[in-house]
């Protein structure tokens, strides 16, 4: 009897340990799963933040649809008098949405004067007035709100749309552009 008694301590013990060593397999394995699980999400989080980014830049690079291309005469209509007022055209008002680099929707409310350098000037950018309002739209469209609040994001902006107009026309006719309203929100 007390054999017996002996076997089944010593059985009860036998299993005691084997349920033991089930019990810190099963814990390890779960937690290998809960790191593997856990790598995955990270994973599968910095590719699709990654992918958001490079699409983003990918978009800002490309500036959407390409532009029209017009041969640009190098004949330079000199200014005989640089502080002659050439003649002014009043632009009309546009509200654009601004390129979003955080998520965040910004908008410019626009108005400009552009000054042609000479009266004859003016024909050509009647013709040719749909085309410069299109380049408006899309040059200040692909900009930031950083880009255009930057320590002289309005000068180069000013001139990147001097440079486009004139790209439009054709020839350098455009002598300058004024700013009549320019908010941001």
């Amino acid at each position: 009897m007390a054999e017996e008694e002996n076997n089944e301590e010593n059985g009860q013990e036998e299993n005691n340990e084997e349920s033991g060593k089930k019990e810190e397999k099963k814990g390890s394995g779960n937690k290998l799963l809960v790191v593997i699980l856990i790598f995955l999400v990270l994973l599968l989080a910095g590719l699709g933040i990654g992918g958001y980014l490079l699409f983003d830049k990918l978009n800002s690079v490309e500036g959407g649809a390409e532009k029209p291309k017009i041969e640009v005469k190098e004949e330079v209509e000199e200014d005989t008098n640089p502080e002659e007022i050439g003649h002014i055209i009043d632009f009309e008002q546009v509200i654009v949405n601004l390129n979003n680099t955080k998520g965040k929707k910004n908008y410019l409310k626009l108005k400009i004067n552009i000054e042609l350098r000479s009266e004859d000037a003016l024909e050509l950018y009647e013709e040719r007035k749909a085309l410069i309002f299109d380049s408006l739209l899309t040059t200040v469209s692909n900009k930031t709100k950083e880009e255009l609040m930057s320590i002289g994001g309005k000068e180069e902006l000013k001139e990147e749309l001097k440079t486009t107009f004139n790209d439009m026309l054709g020839k350098k006719i455009i002598r300058n552009i004024y700013w009549r309203i320019f908010v941001i929100q």
